[in-house]
């Protein structure tokens, strides 16, 4: 191990400068360093502090940032970003600092070994042959131990230690999910910091004495809890080190109930940076906890968790069987917030498998009950769903009145995620009011947004809506760019809904580009997954993008079966914008078929239920096509291909 300690005039150096010294004089070679520092906000400083220093000797300092990635080993993380395949291929004069490493070092594999830890024990090799350069490992002291622990292989081959005292935690980071280094503002308090420099002292010495068990596991979860109630959900998984030694602490002490609690926790903060499989694992396990201490509501509170989880994995009947499940202890305890939450997310759920009608009623049961609760968020939520469900069912313009009406409570009770939504909410309304200019702001105030609170999910959602926008403009280069980062994303997350949206998205752009076997591929990519998860919407927008090109191939009656077991799936679901265009289309079949009356007719029809919905651009559309005399079958190609548009 070298020493960094003294410079030519063996003058003291402090540890910045350390690490510095250490980034330029292995340019070249591998060599590892462990960075200590429990406060984000102070490893923020480093980092950009050290990118600045390292710039003026024409070093490259690049960040890893893993704090919401879920990747099998280092290489694939950075194979994960052009800049990282760009290190991989080139690394010279360039140093690597890898952050937000410690969810990953607590991640087991179904039989219970550490699985990234194990993989950086696996390609030490790898790395030394294949990336000649320094790599900088920040990390908290309790995660650091904890690989040394899951890892011990790992540790005979680093070169340099460094350890810097803890300052406290930080606000949210203010740098884009995906980005490099980005200053962070000191903004919590000095009561706050010194509580968990604090903590942290009684950690060290609890942990080396003899008994240590029950006061150690609490100041654990103290520990955590600073670290989860961050605002920043990237950040709050510095917490799970800290809630998976208190959980195996309360295990060993049999004390299941606060077991459960730590397990409940974890499984909190493996939500908020989207490791889903994660927090389902330990979800289930404080379930089985809570009820066999009988402690009904905490078990209700994890089935409802459990269903939000399940939902995000597309799982929608699994989600609903836990909702029912909470929604009837909760009913048993006379819970009404319990109560009010259950239904709403029932509400959820039917608005994913497409029956609108039943969400709305559920919104509708929810909102009073989270009143009489005095839940402010609650109600807020219920608003903004009620937003969702007019936007689907193709009321633009109540929808948007609702999201404007959800966003000021939202900032009234300071809940960033909730703006997020709505600002993305009002995007989409915009959007598909025709107003696009106003809706490319609302997206990217939305996609700011959902990137500082490093929350994926929205990012790729609101990624994947500039791409939809983008197809509008005929921006096709953009469009599939977009397409494609959000199903990168989509995938990393296991979303699977997500996924097939964004299937649906490419073969929508490549139906536009007349590259119609192309876009087959992909609706037949994302029919497979609505099936499966039994969304209906996107199960009958798969079918009318493949009754589309069969009507353009002149295949006359598969198109008119395609389309029409799309219009009975719209009509169950009560889809009126798509109901209207599913009528359109009929006119261009009928057109197809050289009957002008019976096409006519359905134009008339199409333009009637656009007008109702305030969609003048698509309503007159159909009535120029109604009032033309004749078709040539040129036009009548282009009219179908951009019906959708």
């Amino acid at each position: 191990m070298e020493n960094f300690d003294m410079d030519k005039k063996t003058r003291p150096i402090d540890e910045f400068e350390r690490i510095k010294r250490f980034a330029e004089y292995h340019q070249g070679q591998f060599s590892l360093g462990l960075v200590r520092v429990n406060d984000p906000r102070k490893r923020n400083e480093i980092v950009e502090n050290l990118c600045h220093a390292l710039k003026q000797d024409g070093i490259q300092l690049h960040r890893l940032d893993l704090s919401n990635r879920h990747p099998a080993n280092l290489r694939e993380a950075l194979n994960a970003s052009a800049e990282g395949r760009r290190l991989l291929q080139s690394p010279r004069n360039i140093a690597l600092a890898v952050t937000g490493m410690e969810h990953l070092i607590e991640t087991t594999t179904p039989a219970g070994r550490p699985a990234f830890a194990a993989a950086l024990n696996a390609e030490r090799d790898l790395l030394r042959n294949g990336l000649p350069l320094p790599i900088l490992l920040f990390m908290t002291d309790l995660a650091m131990d904890r690989l040394d622990l899951n890892a011990p292989d790992f540790f005979d081959w680093y070169s340099a230690t460094f350890h810097f005292h803890p300052q406290g935690p930080s606000a949210a980071r203010n740098e884009a999910a995906a980005a490099g280094i980005s200053h962070q503002p000191p903004t919590t308090s000095a009561k706050q910091r010194q509580k968990l420099e604090m903590l942290e002292k009684a950690r060290k010495v609890l942990t080396s004495q003899a008994q240590p068990a029950p006061m150690l596991a609490n100041v654990l979860m103290q520990i955590g809890d600073i670290y989860a109630a961050l605002p920043g959900f990237a950040d709050r998984q510095l917490a799970t080190s800290y809630f998976k030694q208190a959980a195996q602490l309360y295990e060993d002490l049999k004390r299941a109930q606060k077991q459960a609690e730590s397990l409940a926790r974890l499984a909190e903060v493996h939500y908020w940076i989207d490791d889903y499989n994660q927090s389902a694992i330990h979800y289930e396990r404080a379930i089985q906890l809570y009820r066999q201490e009988k402690q009904a509501l905490e078990q209700a509170a994890c089935l409802q968790k459990k269903g939000d989880v399940h939902l995000q994995l597309a799982e929608l009947p699994t989600a609903e069987e836990c909702y029912q499940t909470a929604l009837s202890i909760y009913r048993e305890q006379d819970d009404l917030s319990g109560i009010a939450a259950c239904i709403r997310s029932l509400g959820d759920y039917a608005r994913l498998v497409g029956d609108y009608s039943l969400a709305e009623n559920r919104y509708r049961s929810a909102a009073p009950i989270f009143k009489r609760a005095q839940d402010q968020l609650g109600i807020a939520n219920c608003i903004q769903s009620m937003g969702d469900i007019l936007l689907q069912q193709g009321e633009y313009r109540r929808a948007q009145l609702r999201y404007q009406e959800a966003l000021p409570q939202y900032i009234q009770i300071e809940n960033a995620l909730g703006q997020a939504d709505c600002l993305q909410g009002l995007a989409h309304s915009l959007r598909l009011q025709g107003d696009l200019l106003s809706a490319r702001k609302y997206y990217g105030r939305a996609l700011e947004s959902y990137r500082a609170l490093g929350h994926r999910l929205g990012e790729a959602s609101c990624i994947e809506s500039i791409a939809d926008l983008c197809r509008r403009l005929e921006d096709y280069i953009g469009s599939e760019r977009g397409y494609m980062e959000a199903l990168s994303i989509y995938r990393a997350l296991k979303n699977r809904l997500g996924e097939a949206n964004t299937y649906y998205g490419l073969g929508e752009m490549f139906l536009q580009k007349n590259e119609r076997d192309t876009a087959r591929q992909f609706f037949l990519r994302a029919e497979a997954i609505y099936k499966k998860a039994g969304a209906r919407l996107g199960q009958a927008n798969t079918l009318v993008g493949q009754g589309q090109i069969e009507l353009l191939n002149n295949n006359l009656e598969l198109a008119a079966q395609m389309l029409e077991q799309a219009n009975k799936l719209y009509l169950k679901i009560g889809d009126r914008y798509s109901i209207a265009a599913q009528t359109g289309n009929y006119g261009w079949l009928m057109e197809r078929i050289k009957q002008p009356n019976l096409a006519k007719h359905y134009f008339l029809r199409a333009a009637e239920l656009f007008t109702a919905l305030g969609l003048e651009e698509q309503a007159e559309r159909h009535l120029q096509a109604a009032q033309q005399k004749s078709f040539s079958t040129q036009k009548r190609s282009q009219s179908s291909a951009k019906n959708y548009l």
